[in-house]
């Protein structure tokens, strides 16, 4: 299962505009999802991704994580509203331009992101996608987030079928 999230995430990376593609899986262990892929970033932002653990309580507060609903299955997180935990911004490639502000309501700014969440079949969230950093600095188009919509739909059934991202 690691190799097709991996193989996921390179199909997204190389195909749609997003420069930052990492994706976490919620462990069966403790039941907190992890990042077990990402691509486009730094080491030192890779390896601060990797150390990050949320409770399905801390992915969905949105007094920590403000975000605004897209769709069911997709949220996008303002840079504007912080949305990280304090000691996050080095998990960012460039955690000096947080704080820059938005010219344009379309701009996609450094600590912009857009989670696509997968649901197992009674809804559970299983695992997400975190998108970032388009190539051409504007949002992403309808377009792009329902082909995200549907990757992470059809990653959901394998990992149904599969049993688990551990498997």
């Amino acid at each position: 299962m690691h190799t097709i999230l991996t193989d996921a995430a390179k199909l997204i990376h190389r195909n749609f505009e997003f420069q930052y593609v990492s994706i976490a899986m919620k462990d069966p262990t403790d039941e907190k999802f992890r990042y077990v892929v990402a691509l486009g970033l730094i080491p030192s932002a890779e390896a601060a991704y990797k150390e990050i653990r949320y409770s399905h309580a801390d992915l969905f507060d949105e007094s920590v994580f403000p975000s605004t609903k897209v769709s069911t299955y997709t949220h996008f997180y303002m840079s504007e509203d912080a949305p990280y935990k304090p000691g996050e911004e080095k998990s960012y490639n460039r955690p000096s331009q947080l704080s820059v502000e938005r010219a344009n309501p379309d701009d996609m700014l450094e600590g912009d992101y857009i989670d696509v969440f997968m649901q197992g079949y009674l809804r559970e969230v299983t695992g997400y996608f975190e998108l970032a950093g388009t190539r051409s600095e504007k949002l992403p188009s309808k377009v792009t987030i329902r082909w995200m919509e549907l990757i992470a739909s059809l990653l959901s059934a394998i990992e149904v079928h599969k049993g688990g991202w551990k498997s």
